[in-house]
């Protein structure tokens, strides 16, 4: 599959705001998944179907009913994780493309397009965010915007995404190399991103390290402003990544 990388078009803003919008739902099952996997909800599961068949007078659906009230309560926070994350980013950055990415020289955003049937169509889009931590002007929330010491000029991956019909063939690798390069260009001394588990090994691949693993649940929650109970049962993290240039 031949595809080209090309700078965002003010035109393609529904284009990218369907794509972030399908890939954000994509997301709600396999974190469903991971969080009814592990162990504590594995527990609670089984703790209620056994408390629902005892006092339903053994009854086999009361067990059932039990444990299902449980794995949609769970079902319903990760969805609502990634809805409110989904409203955050379009209210913000991806509701107003041209201000956050492209009036900056350190911000970028692209586009891969592929053409089918003579037809172009974005396969993927990523973006990076020029930061500056300590002295100087701070742009960004990222937490580490806010630490002192030196003035130290670094790029954030804000998304990348790439459809799910056009996976496996090195888009996402050549989305990521174009921000490194950009970030390389502009002299930053790091880029930094926040990651779900399914694409750290992509991450990896391309020279990132994990960087903390403490702050999974806050960082969703300061993302999202969900409630705490609402990210813990949810289970979901965003794992922070780092790469020295």
């Amino acid at each position: 599959m031949q595809y080209t990388i090309r700078n965002y078009q003010p035109s393609d803003k529904e284009v990218v705001i369907s794509l972030y919008s399908k890939a954000n739902h994509e997301q709600v099952y396999p974190a469903f998944k991971r969080a009814m996997s592990h162990p504590v909800h594995a527990f609670v599961t089984a703790a209620l179907c056994m408390t629902g068949y005892v006092s339903g007078g053994s009854s086999y659906i009361f067990a059932l009913l039990a444990g299902g009230a449980w794995a949609g309560l769970v079902y319903y926070c990760c969805y609502d994780v990634f809805r409110s994350f989904f409203r955050q980013r379009t209210s913000t950055a991806l509701g107003n493309i041209p201000a956050p990415f492209l009036n900056h020289p350190d911000n970028g955003f692209w586009l891969a397009e592929v053409e089918i049937g003579g037809e172009s169509k974005v396969a993927g889009m990523g973006a990076i965010v020029g930061r500056r931590r300590g002295g100087g002007e701070v742009r960004g929330e990222h937490p580490q915007d806010r630490d002192g010491g030196g003035s130290e000029r670094y790029g954030e991956i804000m998304c990348l995404i790439v459809a799910p019909w056009c996976r496996r063939v090195g888009v996402g690798y050549r989305l990521m190399q174009t921000a490194l390069d950009f970030g390389e260009e502009r002299q930053f001394s790091r880029i930094v991103l926040e990651s779900t588990p399914v694409a750290v090994t992509l991450y990896r691949k391309l020279g990132f390290a994990l960087t903390c693993t403490q702050w999974p649940h806050r960082l969703v929650q300061r993302t999202t402003m969900l409630s705490p109970w609402a990210t813990k049962l949810s289970r979901i993290t965003s794992i922070p990544m780092e790469k020295e240039l």
